[in-house]
């Protein structure tokens, strides 16, 4: 009968072991699981919080250099159009002034024509003077360079009164 009674004992504790430490060690080893990917989460959920800072960084940067870039372009753009009005007024000023200097090339051809015909008329009257003092009658060259003269100061009279 001695027997028996560790029997018992021993069913005893086989059941106090089933009933308690099984589950316990379960419960534990479920409890350190548990506590394992918390720990693993909190890891995972560091590193994106990290990786998330980082990427609002690298967006704060790109921001403020599209800011800056934005800001030079307009710069650039308002230059350009300055530089277009003034481009504009440049060539309109370009184009009185090729104008005032057709005008002003004419006005000396025309001068250096009324020149020429003041020279021609001096040689006529010199060829008449000198006709005179051979002793032929110069009023033939005379009445030449008078006709001379006189058509070179109507277009010197007609150049002034232009003017």
């Amino acid at each position: 009968m001695t027997e028996e009674p560790s029997n018992e004992v021993a069913v005893t504790e086989r059941s106090l072991f089933r009933r308690v430490v099984r589950p316990a060690i379960a419960w534990g080893v479920a409890g350190v699981l548990v506590v394992a990917g918390n720990v693993w989460m909190y890891r995972v959920i560091d590193g994106w919080r990290a990786e998330e800072a980082s990427l609002r960084e690298q967006a704060r940067a790109s921001g403020d250099s599209i800011g800056v870039s934005d800001g030079t372009i307009a710069f650039q753009v308002n230059v350009l159009a300055l530089l277009a009005r003034q481009s504009g007024a440049a060539q309109a000023w370009s184009t009185t002034l090729q104008a005032e200097a057709d005008a002003q090339a004419a006005n000396a051809d025309a001068y250096k024509e009324v020149a020429l015909g003041f020279e021609r008329c001096g040689d006529q009257r010199a060829a008449a003077i000198a006709a005179i003092w051979a002793g032929a009658s110069g009023s033939a060259a005379i009445a030449s360079a008078d006709a001379e003269c006189s058509a070179a100061q109507q277009q010197l009279d007609a150049l002034a009164a232009g003017n």
